[in-house]
């Protein structure tokens, strides 16, 4: 990815859900290094939670 230009990618998890689902959820927060520095980045994205039958 180029410095300062836009970006499409997309990324999956699969999570096990304990407790009730509440709040935004349109936030994402990633951490990640280059070279020796760590850097955080707050980016506005868009999650579907489907949940399964048990």
């Amino acid at each position: 990815m180029e410095a300062h230009k836009p970006a499409e990618w997309c990324h999956m998890a699969r999570l096990k859900v304990t407790g009730p689902v509440s709040g935004d959820t349109s936030q994402c927060r990633f951490w990640y290094q280059q070279g020796s520095v760590k850097y955080r980045q707050d980016l506005r994205c868009v999650n579907q939670l489907r949940l399964a039958k048990k």
